[in-house]
């Protein structure tokens, strides 16, 4: 690696003094072929490469993936006072030229030079797409102020981009297999798949995570058929849910240990909640913040479901099927939001968890539709006038108290529903049935609960 670094200083001269030729070129390129497997082997980071190209070519360099968002930034010289005038423009989005230029995704593998004219001061950039065969892997942007690139930079510039490219391929297929141990490892710890408890211990702290503390399992699912609507190939979806996940990993891992995984076509993520601050009202803040960060990348909802505490190795199955559940459910319960639990569905979660909720909600609606297709029609309020007689325990001069209305009037109201339906209202074990149903449409949002 040190030849590389060698050649790099024997080129950074200015024009006149620098005659850049063929086999110039060569020898830098053999030099890093010869220096890659080291590289490689020897476990450096990627930050460490960017930061001797940068004090080399005396020249600030970004890189950035495909989104683009910014993975590295190195300056030309730690301490020099350009590089606070630098900060505000290192990504290339904020680059006026290239507000108008071609997609990025459809970049050809060349270089784009550039100058942007800002308030205070001028910029040179050039920008080289970061590509493994046909793959966009992100952007390396070199930035001067007030100089431009020399014949001999921009060559060197394209080497160190191709050199750059066969490190970060190595980088995301070391992560893919990490990822794949990760996605291997809560199956089965969620499915209780292992052999014995101390097996599946061993797996959590090689993948440096702790089950043995108190955790919770989230579970994230999107429209994948409104989501995928365009895309080629599986390949292509397998990529999409991978940046998905690394969106997530980097919410999480701000605010507790976590692990986010994709497994069968949804995203489970185990959060340690070990904590005092660590709450189901904190969970609920990172489902928020994982909503929040992933949205932009969607073009449909995200939907999160918080499964039960886990304090146990066996809690985790139960974790996750709860959030499931909560998901579920939540898809007929329009008044829950994004974020779905049994807490937020309380004492009601005893019923709603065992039964269908298809099932549940076709039985409610079969029991009280000829009420609301009665208030629809004549503008009426004999659900509203049923709901509050059944709650103050069929209790007419109560109810003619709560709604303001005369006891006559509520007598007609109470005749009218069992005209209608053809209920006998002194049938308790109907009347319960038909709370029951209130209840689980109010659930649903079918219709506006009373204040209380």
């Amino acid at each position: 690696m040190n030849d590389i670094y060698n050649s790099l200083s024997t080129i950074n001269k200015e024009d006149a003094n620098s005659h850049f030729l063929e086999s110039d070129a060569f020898s830098i390129i053999l030099d890093m072929q010869q220096s890659l497997a080291h590289f490689i082997l020897e476990g450096k980071e990627i930050q460490e490469f960017i930061d001797k190209i940068a004090k080399k070519m005396e020249c600030c360099i970004v890189l950035e993936d495909s989104t683009p968002s910014i993975l590295a930034v190195s300056f030309a010289q730690d301490d020099s006072p350009r590089n606070d005038q630098l900060r505000s423009y290192l990504s290339l989005q904020t680059s006026p030229s290239l507000k108008s230029y071609f997609c990025f995704k459809s970049t050809p593998n060349k270089q784009i030079s550039i100058t942007d004219q800002y308030q205070d001061l001028t910029i040179h950039r050039l920008l080289i797409p970061v590509k493994a065969c046909s793959e966009l892997l992100g952007f390396l942007s070199f930035l001067k102020i007030d100089t431009h690139f020399s014949g001999p930079e921009m060559i060197l510039a394209q080497h160190v981009v191709n050199f750059l490219a066969v490190l970060l391929a190595h980088d995301r297929k070391i992560a893919e297999i990490e990822l794949k141990l990760k996605g291997n490892f809560v199956e089965d710890l969620i499915f209780g798949n292992y052999l014995d408890i101390e097996s599946i211990k061993a797996r959590a702290r090689a993948l440096e995570y702790d089950i043995t503390v108190p955790n919770r399992v989230l579970v994230a699912q999107f429209d994948e058929a409104k989501q995928f609507t365009g895309y080629k190939n599986k390949d292509e979806q397998n990529s999409f849910r991978h940046e998905i996940v690394k969106r997530i990993q980097s919410v999480t891992a701000l605010i507790a240990p976590s692990m986010a995984v994709s497994v069968n076509n949804e995203i489970i993520i185990l959060v340690q909640a070990d904590k005092p601050n660590h709450s189901f009202e904190a969970i609920k803040h990172i489902a928020q913040e994982i909503i929040r960060e992933v949205s932009p990348l969607l073009k449909t909802k995200l939907f999160i479901g918080i499964g039960s505490l886990c304090t146990e190795l066996q809690d985790y199955k139960r974790s996750y099927l709860s959030a499931k559940k909560a998901l579920e459910i939540g898809e007929y319960m329009i008044t829950e939001g994004q974020i779905r639990s049994f807490e937020q569905f309380k004492i009601h979660a005893l019923f709603l968890s065992t039964l269908n909720p298809t099932e549940l909600y076709s039985y409610a609606r079969k029991l009280l539709q000829p009420l609301l297709d009665y208030d629809a029609e004549h503008k009426a309020e004999l659900i509203k006038t049923l709901q509050e007689f059944l709650y103050l325990r069929n209790n007419v001069e109560g109810t003619a108290k709560s709604l303001n209305m005369s006891v006559s009037g509520i007598k007609y109201r109470l005749q009218k529903i069992q005209k209608i339906t053809g209920y006998n209202l002194k049938d308790h074990k109907l009347c319960f049935d038909l709370q029951l149903a209130l209840i689980i449409l109010q659930l649903f949002g079918e219709y506006n609960v009373l204040n209380r």
